[in-house]
């Protein structure tokens, strides 16, 4: 990536502004070379284990102002930040520069995100899926010597399942052969736990080498259908339970449950966070506030959308979209928007509802 050209130039548009502009809902500024990024401490924290070490652990930083951060370039280091802020940011020019941030950090949501892109949205080749499976320790395919045989093995590693799920599969190996002398496996198999299916002895090892080897490579394909799953219901992602205590400044009380969350970082994702908690004197020394007619599951997606996660489904899509109307927050709006023109299963007519009823600007001219 050349760094004297304009964002502009290098692809992917940028959507989030990280400038001065952000200064009164910032309380540090990350700079990566000649650029300035104003961030919040506390939030980053809660998104980057790099981050909680660096602003909660080490005191000798934690009160600086500006910190720098060398080695990284101030592009892909924006695009990581809008990823961490809940933009959908990532496309198939700058996935593996906020892949390597997410491992670099160490944030999990980041990496999450991009092994969902991946897997779902992106247009690279399998050779270069491959490549960055292996990457982001992402391992799927296995082959292997073992006692004079190969193995070859399909990994299931689900994204964010719950405690118990399983899979239930229909599998094929395949071996190409040179002369249509393709060696194949088939069995039906039931994942329940993040692990390797194979057979340790597909072939013997001097058999392939003589009659399988095409150029020093082999050919190999692995076909996976799945009959059934169990588990993979919509689940919550992020906890804002006590754990999060040492990366929050306030509570908010939903009928009986209370999030603990970081006051700055709602002001800067919704209008009616920033009038309560910036200038407001009267709220914003309050450690518990209570927010009435809302319910807290709906409230609970709401804030897995502000900070980052993939909460919207048709399942949650509504309530997340009447909160983020509610509490104007262009972000949580947008990422519902975005859910119901790509990814939504629901009805054209349910469609057009949902979203005349919220006065989603850009439906009626990207559903033409």
């Amino acid at each position: 990536m050349e760094p004297d050209k304009p964002s502009s130039e290098l692809g992917k548009k940028k959507i989030r502004k990280f400038d001065e502009s952000q200064k009164d809902v910032s309380d540090v500024i990350i700079v990566v070379r000649s650029f300035k990024f104003y961030v919040l401490k506390k939030y980053l924290a809660s998104q980057s284990s790099f981050f909680k070490s660096l602003f909660i652990e080490n005191r000798s930083v934690s009160n600086k102002r500006e910190i720098a951060l060398p080695g990284i370039d101030p592009d892909d280091f924006h695009y990581f930040l809008e990823v961490l802020y809940g933009e959908s940011a990532i496309d198939d020019s700058n996935l593996e520069e906020v892949l390597f941030l997410a491992d670099k950090l160490d944030s999990p949501i980041a990496k999450r995100k991009c092994e969902e892109f991946l897997l779902e949205k992106s247009k690279k080749t399998l050779e270069e899926k491959q490549q960055l499976a292996i990457i982001s320790t992402m391992r799927y395919m296995q082959v292997k010597c073992l006692n004079n045989y190969l193995g070859f093995f399909v990994h299931c590693n689900p994204i964010a399942p719950s405690d118990k799920w399983s899979i239930q599969t229909k599998l094929e190996w395949t071996v190409v052969g040179a002369n249509q002398n393709d060696a194949i496996i088939t069995f039906d198999y039931c994942y329940e736990e993040s692990e390797g299916c194979g057979s340790n002895n597909f072939l013997e090892w001097e058999k392939m080498e003589k009659e399988y080897l095409v150029d020093g490579n082999l050919p190999v394909e692995a076909k996976v259908t799945i009959i059934k799953t169990t588990g993979f219901e919509k689940q919550k992602i992020r906890k804002f339970d006590e754990s999060q205590k040492e990366v929050s400044d306030v509570i908010l009380v939903v009928k009986d449950t209370k999030f603990c969350v970081s006051k700055m970082c709602l002001a800067s994702q919704s209008a009616f966070f920033k009038s309560l908690f910036v200038g407001n004197t009267t709220f914003f020394h309050n450690p518990a506030i209570t927010l009435p007619g809302i319910d807290p599951d709906d409230f609970h997606y709401f804030l897995e959308v502000l900070y980052g996660e993939s909460a919207i489904y048709d399942s949650t899509v509504e309530g997340v979209l009447f909160l983020a109307d509610m509490m104007d927050s262009p972000t949580a709006k947008r990422r519902c928007e975005e859910f119901l023109l790509k990814e939504s299963k629901k009805t054209f007519k349910t469609k057009s509802q949902i979203t005349s009823r919220y006065l989603l600007d850009n439906w009626v001219f990207k559903s033409k």
